[in-house]
């Protein structure tokens, strides 16, 4: 997500990149890649459940990658658990009627309109 400046000649593969280039890796582009996703486009959790299934450890890379990855990678998928959990237990929720699910990447990957859900309060008895 940030750019690096090219220190030395390179040839990757048939790219050549000059020393003095700026390089930016798109992270994203792997996450819409058939190689690693079917129907890539689609919307789908699921996918990521299948014990069985090897996949390729830099397919996916919400956290980078590498040693320069994010250092709160760990505690934000803790937490993101822990959350997930108790709203899971506390409520019922459902999409809005005819919402369509439209995403775009500006410094983040998110929604174009945010998503509307409707929400209860889970019967305790």
């Amino acid at each position: 997500m940030v750019p690096r400046r090219i220190t030395k000649d390179h040839k990757l593969k048939d790219i050549y990149m000059r020393k003095g280039d700026m390089l930016n890796v798109d992270f994203f582009y792997n996450s819409y890649n058939p190689t690693y996703f079917q129907e890539p486009d689609t919307f789908d959790p699921e996918r990521f459940l299948d014990k069985g299934k090897t996949q390729d450890a830099y397919a996916f890379t919400p956290f980078s990658a590498g040693p320069r990855n994010c250092i709160g990678q760990h505690l934000a998928l803790i937490e993101a658990r822990v959350i997930l959990a108790e709203f899971l237990l506390m409520f019922d929720f459902s999409l809005k009627e005819n919402y369509n699910l439209t995403m775009d990447f500006k410094f983040l990957y998110e929604p174009v309109n945010p998503i509307l859900v409707d929400l209860s309060v889970k019967n305790t008895n």
